[in-house]
């Protein structure tokens, strides 16, 4: 439980608001990214995925996603912003392309359900846990402040 909080309704969270918000909140002039996104979205293949994300709902209603819509939007993120970036309808920096691998690298590590050597594992996650951490900071510093979450 304390892992869905920390991770997907916390650190996820956070740095998809900056996302959205920086980008394709609701206002005129943003509305041309979010019919982009939107169109990115709808045209991406969910083969290993139970469910799709619809590219309107990652538009207009991340605000209000539960901790499965981040699970799903952490591993897709990264594609969707070099593809809107690839495309010219977006210029993403590339500082927070990083954060959102960095979150899923993290987010995998997490979810994993076996290892089979501790110390392995353990020395990925601390390494993991460091690079988001640095991706974070290159990217805004104050997300670190931002969100309660962050521990």
């Amino acid at each position: 439980m304390e892992l869905l909080h920390d991770l997907n309704l916390g650190i996820i969270k956070a740095v998809n608001n900056a996302t959205v918000a920086g980008y394709f909140s609701p206002g005129k002039a943003k509305e041309e990214n979010r019919d982009a996104l939107a169109a990115v979205v709808d045209g991406m293949s969910y083969g290993g995925f139970s469910v799709s994300i619809r590219g309107k709902h990652l538009a207009n209603y991340s605000g209000s996603f539960v901790g499965s819509d981040f699970e799903r939007e952490v591993q897709l993120m990264p594609h969707i912003l070099r593809t809107l970036r690839i495309t010219k309808i977006k210029d993403f920096s590339e500082r927070l392309i990083n954060v959102w691998v960095e979150l899923g690298y993290l987010s995998k590590l997490l979810f994993l359900k076996s290892w089979s050597n501790s110390e392995d594992y353990f020395r990925h996650l601390q390494a993991s846990c460091a690079a988001l951490e640095n991706a974070v900071r290159v990217y805004d510093p104050n997300l670190l402040r931002s969100s309660s979450k962050w521990h």
